[in-house]
């Protein structure tokens, strides 16, 4: 796991409150719920967190060093799970950031899932646009229409009586020009991407997720079969973060949640979706992992 520090010393998100807060006596949980369901290696670190975080508050954190004592135990019996820090505090830095990481794309994901159900449509976005590059370039076709020397300059002497002190005619066309140039290009993304299609808001916060995962070397494999999902029977790792995280968030926002299966192939789907706009764009990819 990565060890660069957040910003801030606290946790605040929409299902994660300030865990010293003795009023929020359930957000500990919450978040351990979280952590549990994801990865061994996760839940040392968060139990790390949680414990520092109420013996900083004051309160008995016995049971809270015993869990974290026991689950950092059982990680280290398991070859498969990735080195702890070698104290408490090592995994209690790890633990926070983790957390700042994921409240923060869960935060974005409840903010554009309310935007996709009150946002413009699409089309709307894209014909207003496309009207805008259509008047800027006719404004630049009028400005290189063919006049004498002279008549320009005296064009340009009388618009500048008329217009704001310090505006400038040449940077007022290169705007206009940058304008004629950019409008394709955000009209193809809009239509590559529509922001206010149902669901792309749940797309993006997995591709997120997947993000925060793998840069901190954590499981992101999503498969579908129940098969092959992993040898004792249990669901992928990430599709259970995915779940968990679901089931701490109002109903509004949870998607996919009729069956792991379900989940997992939604998961596939929107990082699928994620690679081919990448591809089209040429910007990293994040790909399904199996």
């Amino acid at each position: 796991m990565s060890t660069a520090s957040p910003r801030g010393s606290r946790t605040r998100g929409i299902f994660i409150g300030p865990l010293s807060n003795p009023k929020r006596d359930s957000k500990p949980e919450r978040l351990t719920r979280v952590a549990s369901a994801f990865c061994p290696r996760v839940e040392v670190a968060v139990l790390a967190l949680v414990a520092e975080e109420i013996a900083k508050s004051g309160k008995d954190a016995s049971k809270a060093m015993l869990a974290y004592e026991s689950a950092r135990a059982a990680c280290t019996a398991r070859p498969d799970m990735p080195p702890l820090s070698a104290d408490m505090a090592g995994e209690a830095a790890l633990g926070r950031m983790w957390v700042a990481n994921i409240v923060a794309a869960t935060r974005s994901y409840a903010n554009h899932a309310r935007i996709e159900r009150k946002g413009p449509a699409i089309p709307a976005i894209r014909t207003w646009l496309e009207n805008l590059g259509k008047a800027a370039a006719e404004l630049v076709a009028a400005h290189n229409e063919p006049l004498d020397p002279l008549g320009k300059i005296v064009a340009r002497a009388d618009l500048a009586a008329h217009m704001p002190i310090g505006a400038d005619l040449d940077e007022f066309m290169a705007t206009a020009r940058a304008i004629v140039g950019a409008v394709p290009l955000v009209s193809r993304a809009l239509a590559d991407e529509p922001g206010c299609k149902d669901g792309m808001a749940w797309d993006q916060w997995v591709v997120a997720l997947t993000k925060v995962c793998r840069a901190a070397g954590l499981p992101t494999g999503a498969s579908h079969d129940p098969e092959s999902a992993r040898a004792d029977g249990e669901q992928s790792p990430f599709v259970s973060l995915v779940g968990a995280l679901m089931r701490e968030l109002p109903r509004g926002l949870r998607r996919h949640a009729e069956s792991d299966t379900a989940l997992a192939q939604a998961i596939s789907r929107a990082r699928d979706k994620a690679a081919e706009r990448a591809k089209r764009r040429e910007e990293p990819e994040i790909h399904s992992a199996e």
